[in-house]
Parts: C-alpha cells; sequence; structure tokens
C-alpha cells in the first residue's frame, strides 16, 4: 500500500506487485563484488511497498512482515518454529542467491542483462534453506566432545607395568 503525502489516495499492490518490486530489489543490488548486504535490499523493498516504510520498525517486526506476504526468493525454513523466517541479514546478495539458486547465480555471473533475467525470473529453481541445520550440528559436535571427555577415565593400575601381561615378571 502506498499514501502519498498530502493525499486520501491509498493504493493496494497486489501480491504479484509486491513480488516484482521483491525480484527488482534483489537482482538489482546483485554485484560480483558482493558489497550489497541483504539488510540494504529489505530497507530499499519494506520503503517500497509499506506505507510508513521502517520508520520505528523493530527486525523481529520486519521479518514477521516478510512472512506475512510470503514472497518467493526471501525466506527461508526454521524447523525449531515449523514455519517460514528470514535470518540472512548480514549476507551479501551474491551469497544469498548463489546458496538459492545456481542456475540465477550463474546467469547473473555470466553478464545476462538484469532485466532479461526479471522477466522469467520464475523459469530459476530457487530453494528454501533449513535455518537450523547449523545449529543442529553444532549441538552434534558440543555433545560429542563432552561425551568423549567423560569418557576418558584412567585407573591408576593401569600406569604401571605390575599389571601389564606383556611385560616379563
Amino acid at each position: 500500500m502506498q499514501k502519498h503525502k498530502g493525499d486520501s489516495v491509498m493504493i493496494k499492490l497486489s501480491n504479484e506487485r509486491i513480488q516484482q518490486i521483491w525480484d527488482h530489489e534483489l537482482i538489482s543490488a546483485w554485484d560480483e563484488r558482493g558489497r550489497t548486504k541483504m539488510w540494504e535490499v529489505i530497507n530499499n523493498f519494506v520503503n517500497r511497498v509499506h506505507p510508513k516504510g521502517r520508520e520505528g520498525a523493530s527486525f523481529q517486526d520486519l521479518i514477521d512482515y516478510l512472512v506475512h506476504l510470503n514472497l518467493k526468493r526471501c525466506l527461508d525454513v526454521d524447523h525449531r518454529i515449523d514455519d517460514y523466517t528470514f535470518k540472512a541479514w548480514q549476507q551479501d546478495v551474491i551469497g544469498f542467491i548463489a546458496a538459492r539458486s545456481k542456475g540465477l547465480s550463474d546467469e547473473l555471473m555470466s553478464g545476462t542483462p538484469k532485466p532479461l533475467i526479471l522477466i522469467s525470473i520464475d523459469d530459476y529453481k530457487f530453494k528454501r534453506l533449513n535455518v537450523t541445520r547449523g545449529i543442529k550440528e553444532a549441538t552434534k559436535i558440543r555433545r560429542a566432545i563432552v561425551k568423549s571427555k567423560a569418557e576418558k577415565t584412567v585407573f591408576a593400575r593401569s600406569l604401571g607395568n605390575t599389571s601389564a601381561w606383556g611385560a616379563v615378571k
């Protein structure tokens, strides 16, 4: 929705148009050097589609807004809460796209004009990442370390040769 200052005119954007704006912001922010971060894409997107922009909104408010919109090529899966979420604030745009769509990343790297990519963006396969995968792996590693430390038991009798069968007595 957009509201023009001084006007009482409210323009409601369709879901399709909101998706087009998201795709435009995402693809136009892509550069080979990886200078643009995803928080900039979110900021530009919200300023274009939300009547109040980002004014007074926390990160959690923005995540809730993105989940509410249910955009393609945006959200990942959080299996802990069994819902979609967005956790890639600090990730650069090139990494965000490369992790989720190899075909789209290859087209951008090859120098295909961005308007041509935007026209056929639905043709590229885009997967949602599991944001809890790294947490599960870290938990497994931490538990294995704790378990291995707990299982190391040295008996005093095994330190000397008096109980060693291989030693001559």
